[in-house]
């Protein structure tokens, strides 16, 4: 049954998109740029120790170097193993005046967002610069344009302790100016969105390939049932709350954007309702049905078969 979806109230998390567009000088829409990296598309169950439960089959780290080629950004990766080595590297970058994306780092390290701990071992992007002598300032999309913050502080924040998607690595990378116009003030749009479209089937199918998917949602229900609910609840309802956010901005894509009235369209409007439901369940009832994640990964099964 197709369900008539109005309205969502809440806040986009488009962290990544927003501070390599900022980083760039862009003025393009992070909701495509967030399309090209392809994190609406596929689903994956990670495990409980890293609280991914039901999380973007792409790894936000790898779609941002996708999504940067796609809209013309150069950008200088840099990855290390040890934290003084990165350190360093990334105030060199700093002094050469770049203008850096760092992360993924925790969240709940980041000591000028208020009770950031409730936030530990999430992955956040935010853009940097060096302004004079040892004084850095952060641009979060959390809403904080300019935080100083010392060298020693920046040093106490880059933190990557509990983040899945950053592998245990620390990352940065320093964003060049955008060559050319992006999104819908790009002169080849179409082009863009058929390269989407591509690469959101492409996403589907290697999920479901390699036992994700589909298969995510019934995963998900055999680790969590053996935990008390008071457990996994309030990360449970987060993830639940992100995945909402990614099937609207899927929905967006179908409707707004390539104007499609298709099938792709009446299963995500579905699936919306049904996460719904079992956000309501959990929040009020404490409890989770079976039922509704099996009928969650059946619809993520037709998806990528559409």
């Amino acid at each position: 049954m197709e369900r008539e979806i109005k309205y969502y109230i809440g806040k986009n998390t488009f962290c990544a998109s927003y501070a390599v567009l900022n980083a760039a000088g862009c003025e393009g829409d992070a909701e495509l740029f967030e399309l090209s990296m392809g994190i609406p598309f596929g689903i994956k169950c990670v495990d409980m120790k890293s609280e991914r439960f039901l999380t973007p089959y792409r790894n936000p780290n790898d779609g941002i170097d996708i999504a940067a080629a796609m809209w013309g950004i150069p950008v200088h990766k840099f990855i290390f193993d040890q934290k003084d080595l990165a350190f360093a590297q990334l105030c060199r970058e700093l002094e050469r005046g770049c203008n850096i994306v760092l992360g993924p780092l925790n969240m709940g390290k980041l000591f000028y967002i208020p009770l950031c701990s409730l936030y530990e071992g999430v992955d956040h992007y935010i853009q940097l610069r060096k302004t004079r002598n040892d004084i850095f300032v952060i641009r979060d999309s959390e809403g904080y344009v300019l935080v100083p913050v010392t060298r020693k502080e920046l040093y106490k924040m880059w933190n990557v302790d509990g983040v899945y998607e950053a592998e245990g690595k620390y990352t940065f990378r320093s964003i060049g100016t955008q060559n050319k116009m992006p999104g819908r003030y790009f002169t080849r749009v179409g082009q863009l969105l058929e390269i989407i479209y591509k690469q959101m089937k492409q996403n589907l199918k290697q999920a479901e390939q390699s036992g994700q998917g589909s298969r995510a949602f019934s995963n998900v229900f055999e680790i969590l049932k053996m935990y008390n609910v008071n457990k996994w609840k309030l990360s449970f309802l987060y993830e639940l709350e992100h995945l909402i956010q990614r099937k609207m901005l899927a929905l967006y894509f179908f409707e707004e954007i390539k104007n499609m009235k298709c099938e792709e369209n009446k299963i995500v409007k579905e699936q919306i309702y049904l996460i719904a439901c079992l956000y309501r369940e959990i929040k009020r009832k404490n409890i989770i049905e079976e039922e509704r994640l099996l009928q969650l990964g059946e619809l993520e099964r037709q998806l990528g078969e559409v």
